[in-house]
């Protein structure tokens, strides 16, 4: 497990991305027909933030661990800087908390910090991985509809299903708790209660904000 702070996770993770010989990867097709390699594991990777690790990402990597026999299943977690880079914040837990927890799940064998904040084919092969396994949602990006169309063209990319219920936490407790927070100590933020709820309903956030008159503080629904 490769989680033991910034400096072992690079080691680690260059050791990781060496590769001696030719690497010749298994597709999604030839593996469900039955074509597994013989001397390895099927090696899958997974990649990405897995803040506040909870019961919908142990489903996810699950779903990988259990696709077919005999996986090794690699977990990629991205950087404090690359989150804020390209997806924004907060953060609730820091890089070496989110390893330490992903690390800590019984169908990861090994997570690295992956250097990256888009996966690429360059990335699958140097970690010698046969397949990239993420929820079938197109993630946008500069230049392409979805980061994941080069895996998926190249029938390297493992759908997981990913259930509306598990992403209820982040995505409506969590920014819930934010709004409670931001009200408890109006005087360590720029921005007011009042200014957070206008931009957080420019930004789709309505059906959330719906619901937040109607818990209290210490109500047990955003716990």
């Amino acid at each position: 497990m490769f989680y033991s702070g910034p400096r072992y996770q690079q080691r680690q993770a260059r050791t990781m991305l060496h590769t001696s010989h030719k690497f010749v990867p298994y597709t999604l097709t030839q593996l469900r027909n039955g074509e597994v390699p013989e001397n390895r594991p099927i090696h899958i990777f997974s990649e990405g933030i897995y803040d506040m690790f909870h019961y919908g990402h142990i489903n996810q990597l699950r779903q990988v661990k259990e696709a077919f026999p005999n996986v090794k299943v690699t977990v990629g977690i991205c950087s404090d800087e690359m989150v804020l880079k390209f997806k924004g914040g907060p953060l609730v837990m820091s890089q070496d908390e989110r390893l330490a927890s992903v690390a800590g799940c019984k169908y990861v064998d090994n997570v690295i910090d992956h250097g990256m904040f888009y996966p690429t084919i360059e990335l699958l092969d140097k970690l010698q991985a046969d397949l990239i396994a993420h929820d079938n949602i197109p993630y946008l990006v500069a230049g392409s509809v979805d980061c994941f169309k080069l895996f998926k063209e190249s029938d390297r990319f493992l759908p997981t299903q990913k259930r509306k219920i598990y992403s209820q936490i982040v995505n409506k407790k969590l920014p819930i708790r934010r709004l409670i927070h931001i009200e408890q100590h109006p005087r360590k933020y720029p921005q007011n209660l009042k200014t957070t709820i206008k931009k957080w309903k420019q930004n789709g956030f309505r059906e959330l904000i719906a619901l937040y008159p109607r818990m209290g503080r210490n109500s047990s629904t955003v716990v």
